[in-house]
């Protein structure tokens, strides 16, 4: 029998995914009827940035490659697959010089390896944004192959109960997946964290969940949000443990950065800090 702080923690993700069926219908209900009017936010933040992403279209492709002149920097290389049932964007991203790699939110183990190969990259970080069930359904399956036992895990501790109830979460949706092994290592806030030589800022963006981070690679100029901000929306904060109060301090947060920052989200397309900081309906 579980004792102590853990117990407490299980009995509280427990209450959580009950909720969050009972939850998610209401949600959807909601939604649809606010994007059924034609003068919602959602839909009128929708038109214009529909409008400007005809004017900009750099998100088309789905890797990116970023080089800084005259600097001892090393280029990156950013690359995003879709994946899974949540349609959740997982990342790849590698040091040009170097040759070494982290993955960010491990949706789909299978996927990770041929992307990795076809830039010839080594894995030696895995981040997570977040523990929400779509962003860690990947890791359990590539813990367990040889090339992926000793890369570590990196994780805010404060998401450690939505990771350690990874099975709890999927099984609300019929999906079985086994329990990942704890995470190696910590995020923290004001963290630097190499990748080769690409330099992840950790910034701490508590409120769709309690350790949520978001990674930022400022000689680069882009941000990796998890499900904290994304094109045209922002990141829920109807689950337990979600925070809103939380949630717009973290946002006002991230909306300090450039605007030509641009912006890699967990779900759909990227944007940038100065589409968002102009279109977002959310961010008002």
């Amino acid at each position: 029998l579980l004792r102590g702080k853990r117990y407490e923690r299980l009995q509280v993700v427990v209450m959580a995914v009950r909720m969050m069926n009972s939850g998610f219908k209401s949600l959807c209900g909601s939604i649809r009827r606010g994007v059924a009017s034609p003068q919602s936010p959602v839909n009128q933040g929708c038109k214009r940035l529909a409008s400007s992403a005809a004017k900009d279209q750099w998100w088309q492709d789905r890797t990116f490659r970023f080089f800084q002149r005259d600097s001892e920097q090393g280029g990156a290389i950013l690359s995003y697959e879709i994946v899974g049932p949540f349609q959740m964007n997982q990342y790849l991203l590698g040091c040009a010089e170097t040759g070494r790699a982290a993955l960010i939110d491990v949706g789909d183990a299978a996927a990770l390896h041929s992307t990795a190969a076809q830039h010839g990259l080594s894995i030696t970080h895995i981040l997570q944004t977040h523990a929400h069930i779509d962003h860690i359904m990947g890791l359990a399956e590539l813990k367990r192959q040889p090339s992926f036992s000793e890369v570590p895990v990196y994780l805010h501790p404060a998401d450690l109960p939505w990771y350690q109830a990874a099975p709890m979460q999927s099984g609300m949706f019929g999906l079985p997946l086994e329990q990942p092994s704890d995470p190696e290592e910590e995020l923290f806030d004001g963290q630097i964290i190499k990748v080769g030589h690409v330099p992840l800022e950790v910034i701490h963006t508590p409120g769709h969940c309690p350790g949520h981070c978001a990674l930022y690679c400022e000689p680069h100029g882009f941000l990796i949000a998890g499900d904290l901000l994304f094109a045209g929306s922002v990141g829920r904060t109807d689950f337990p443990m979600s925070d809103p109060s939380l949630m717009r301090e973290s946002l006002k947060r991230v909306m300090e950065l450039p605007d030509h920052t641009k912006v890699f989200p967990g779900h759909m397309q990227p944007t940038t800090i100065g589409t968002e900081r102009r279109h977002n309906p959310f961010l008002r």
